[in-house]
């Protein structure tokens, strides 16, 4: 039997993301590929998830795939982490790992079997758009037009910052390995670049900015390496948004300019409220993938999973809370500070100040009369039941915070952004 809370919470969290979805900016998604498929428990193979295919269906927003290569990743962890591993026996047994997989025969390997599996989700979601129901009564599953796969990321290999390689031999060694892998997969993509359309694929680039304003005379090499494609995807690994100096910004600006001008397809990929912005003013037509679970830092976005981190954007000050935070500095200070998000929940909920806030998107909703009318006659899963559907209204309650910024004029954006936080001032003579 079927587990019904399950589906009652993914029905109530993908409720709420769609509302927002529909009056939101978003025009794509990045999703990782592997959520296409699900593992048979008759044959082991992985087979087409049907409910995720219809799932993105519903939100009608283009898709472009990626995949992450963990297997040829030698850090096995996030970039801006190197620094804090703890278990270094444990990291030392998947570099040796990792090592041996790092030749050309393997990854070849490993690389067409992904686009083999990148032309099966195609195939399948071409078949089931022809086949969506349109007319008479079938309309009740209203045909959506914008659903459709545009392309995959290739390769996704985040680079290792320079300085790191330089602290002992271990790291090294590890930084040399991450050269190595990364230029096999580079000509492993040119060797098979006609046979199997890869030009017209998103050639993704990783940059640590900090790197690149230390050694410019590395960019025409790299440039060079995007030509070919007619797509070309940018993350900058070590920008954040709220911690950017001047310097850094120009740089970025610079940077982002200099990949502009020799592809037009530019997609830049994990950009914050201001750094997206900065690309709009730079060229309109540049497409971001902007965060919209809310946090500022290197965090990837994908909105077919719904977060559940409470972390949400106060509009007065343009910082981002999470509960502790958001309770020691506004529950404990001077009534002073007033509450103005006028979102379709706090409205409803006639969410006026700190406290109620407080009490309605973080405490316990079995607590909250407010929550009344969601309880229904469950039981056992009633704490469950409600938590999921607070979960949901802190969603609507950050997407709309996120969005509504995003479609603010410039100077209506500047002004909320900029009059009380100074912490950001860095930002206004570039947006």
């Amino acid at each position: 039997m079927p587990n019904i809370f399950y589906k009652i919470q993914f029905k109530t969290e993908l409720e709420g993301l769609n509302l927002e979805l529909k009056n939101s900016k978003c025009q794509g998604l990045l999703i990782p590929k592997k959520h296409f498929f699900k593992k048979n428990k008759v044959t082991n193979k992985n087979e087409i998830d049907v409910q995720f295919v219809k799932t993105l269906n519903s939100f009608d927003k283009k898709v472009i795939l990626y995949e992450n290569y963990y297997r040829f990743r030698p850090s096995l962890m996030d970039p801006e982490d190197f620094t804090k591993v703890k278990d270094k026996k444990k990291q030392q047994e998947r570099y040796i790992a990792f090592k041996l997989k790092c030749n050309k025969e393997d990854i070849e390997t490993y690389f067409l079997e992904e686009i083999k599996e990148y032309n099966q989700i195609i195939a399948y979601v071409k078949k089931f758009l022809e086949s969506r129901p349109t007319e008479g009564i079938k309309k009740l599953f209203s045909k959506k037009e914008n659903f459709e796969i545009l392309g995959f990321t290739i390769p996704y290999l985040p680079v290792i910052h320079s300085s790191y390689g330089t602290k002992k031999k271990y790291n090294i060694e590890l930084f040399k390995c991450n050269i190595k892998a990364t230029n096999i997969f580079y000509d492993t993509t040119k060797k098979f670049l006609k046979k199997h359309g890869l030009d017209n694929q998103y050639f993704t680039t990783t940059l640590v900015l900090e790197d690149f304003i230390k050694n410019y005379k590395s960019i025409p090499d790299l440039l060079n390496r995007c030509k070919p494609f007619k797509n070309i995807a940018l993350w900058f690994i070590d920008f954040n948004d709220l911690t950017s100096t001047v310097k850094k910004i120009e740089n970025l600006k610079k940077l982002i300019i200099l990949f502009q001008e020799i592809n037009s397809n530019l997609q830049i990929y994990y950009t914050g409220l201001y750094s997206s912005r900065l690309v709009e003013k730079i060229d309109s037509t540049i497409s971001n993938f902007v965060r919209i679970n809310g946090y500022p830092g290197l965090n990837i976005n994908i909105p077919a999973i719904v977060q559940r981190s409470k972390r949400f954007l106060f509009q007065d000050d343009g910082k981002f809370y999470n509960p502790t935070a958001f309770s020691e500095e506004f529950l404990k200070t001077s009534s002073s500070i007033k509450y103005n998000c006028n979102c379709s929940v706090c409205s409803d909920f006639k969410i006026a100040d700190f406290k109620k806030v407080f009490n309605f998107f973080i405490d316990n909703p079995i607590s909250n009369r407010d929550y009344d009318k969601f309880r229904g006659k469950a039981k056992k899963s009633l704490e469950n039941k409600l938590k999921a559907k607070q979960n949901s209204f802190l969603m609507k309650h950050n997407f709309y915070n996120l969005d509504h910024q995003l479609h603010l004029k410039s100077e209506e954006f500047k002004d909320l952004m900029f009059k009380k936080n100074m912490g950001i001032k860095n930002w206004k003579k570039f947006i």
